[in-house]
């Protein structure tokens, strides 16, 4: 009998003519052939060169796959900039940088929903003498993948690694981000991403403004001041972030955001908000935030290498103690309203600032007890507010000791003031402070003061003094000057002024 079979694949027709029992036997042959052929066509692939690489598909833009256009490497008609393919590339493409050809000398500004992914994010290397390495300005479906960016642009020391400004779904993930000001810069922004990064030695790692419902998780932060920088950035993802020298920082009206599973150099970053009635202690915390909360105790820990150690936002009656600071932008900062809080024997030493206030006049009734406050490079209490008692401190060597700014019925009485390499003590623009019965010794300034309408100096051990009389303290004060011919403002005039420590003490007080 004869059969006649025809085998059908693409761009393969396969007849025979035979018997039965020849035409198994071939069909046997012809599936190992096919099947043999099929795996060396799949290692000819692996092995041969090609200018295409698999991008892959859960990092396309969903509406549309695209065209790729490649940069760099050997390939034809590969471009040799980065900007050019970019440039030339429609809505949907993807612009595919090879790292043979790095580092790119170039600054790249994008303003087309593309893909821009490096071969291999240690050596595809982005280098931008201007200001802004990547700039993405008011364009949406973005993705960055797969680079290191450095800037040596030498005209300004305020760069920026990738700047994202009026975006929504941008997506910036496995980048390495080295030197500069702001690593990730984000103003205006929706929905974004911000995912898997290295960011290190640069002064913010990623500042969000005004940026909202965003994510921000698993990027390594390593020695910048600020690792993550919160203003006006509310209902964002902020999670599994792992900060090393740096840390978290809110400022004006950053909450609420979902803040879990971070940690700064090894322990949790702990952030609460609206807790109360809770202790932490003994080595749990790395950095701790506290966002309308009440009665929280800390003590016994190293909240240090963190840029704010602890930062009190909305929160009252709390207590820090017994727990070192040192090596922050901020030691302690207050922030919005706060009140009815006690910072009492901490060592906040070698920050920036060592307690910072931004309260104004809703910081009242606080007290700072006991405290060291030594080596701040820029000062060592600033504070505002009504009613705060600072008793009991030893504040020495900082550029500025204590700085009153605003509010009126302060106490500072009992602390050591010494050797501060600008001033001792400085009031501005406050009222009906009592300065009382301090060590304020050797400071380059001891004490000055502007428009202290009815505060007292009582009973402080000077030095230098001449040892008898009243001591003065130099200072200015506002005169009223008439009103400004166009707008119609008063104008005030400042002029040298003086006070007087009426009874200076004789001697160092033991504190």
């Amino acid at each position: 009998m004869l059969v006649i079979v025809t085998f059908k694949y693409p761009q393969l027709d396969v007849k025979y003519e035979g018997g039965q029992e020849n035409m198994q036997k071939t069909l046997v042959l012809f599936n190992k052939t096919l099947v043999i052929g099929i795996i060396i066509l799949l290692f000819g692939m692996c092995a041969y060169p090609s200018t295409g690489i698999n991008i892959e598909k859960k990092y396309l833009n969903p509406i549309s796959n695209g065209n790729i256009l490649y940069v760099g490497g050997s390939g034809p008609n590969n471009y040799t900039s980065i900007q050019d393919a970019i440039d030339d590339a429609n809505p949907g493409d993807t612009v595919f940088v090879f790292d043979e050809s790095a580092p790119y000398m170039e600054n790249i500004r994008i303003r087309k929903s593309i893909r821009l992914i490096g071969e291999n994010k240690t050596t595809t290397i982005i280098n931008s003498s201007s200001q802004t390495t990547i700039d993405i300005y008011n364009h949406d479906n973005i993705l960055i993948k797969g680079f290191t960016l450095l800037n040596h642009c030498s005209s300004t020391d305020e760069t920026y690694g990738v700047d994202l400004s009026f975006t929504e779904n941008v997506t910036l993930t496995d980048t390495i981000i080295i030197g500069c000001h702001w690593g990730v810069h984000l103003a205006y922004c929706t929905n974004c991403s911000i995912t898997n990064n290295e960011i290190r030695d640069g002064i913010s790692g990623i500042e969000l403004y005004h940026v909202d419902t965003s994510t921000l998780s698993g990027n390594h932060l390593t020695d910048n001041e600020f690792g993550i920088e919160l203003n006006n950035a509310r209902t964002n993802m902020i999670s599994n972030n792992i900060f090393l020298n740096n840390g978290l920082y809110l400022v004006d009206y950053a909450y609420p955001n979902s803040i879990v599973g971070n940690s700064v150099n090894g322990k949790a970053l702990l952030y609460l908000e609206n807790e109360s009635d809770m202790i932490i202690e003994d080595e749990s915390a790395g950095q701790i935030i506290l966002v309308g909360c009440n009665r929280i105790k800390m003590q016994n820990l190293d909240l240090s290498h963190a840029t704010v150690g602890v930062e009190f936002i909305n929160t009252d009656n709390c207590l820090l103690t017994n727990t070192t600071l040192q090596f922050n932008i901020l030691g302690v900062f207050f922030l919005e309203s706060c009140n009815m809080n006690t910072i009492s024997y901490n060592y906040i030493d070698f920050n920036s600032y060592g307690i910072g206030v931004e309260t104004y006049f809703a910081f009242t009734r606080n007290k700072i007890i006991g405290n060291s406050i030594r080596f701040n490079s820029y000062g060592g209490i600033y504070l505002n507010g009504i009613g705060n008692i600072v008793r009991n401190n030893v504040i020495e060597n900082n550029s500025e000791g204590i700085v009153i700014i605003g509010g009126a019925f302060n106490l500072i009485s009992k602390n050591v003031i010494r050797n501060n390499s600008r001033i001792g003590l400085e009031i501005f623009l406050s009222a009906f402070n009592l300065v009382k019965s301090n060590n304020i010794m050797q400071n380059e300034r001891n004490a000055a003061f502007e428009v202290i309408l009815g505060t007292v100096f009582f009973r402080n051990y000077w030095k230098p003094y001449l040892g008898f009389g009243p001591k003065v303290i130099w200072g200015s004060r506002w005169i009223f000057g008439g009103f400004d011919s166009y707008y119609g403002f008063p104008i005030f005039q400042i002029i040298p002024w003086i006070k007087f420590d009426w009874r200076p003490a004789k001697v160092p007080y033991d504190i």
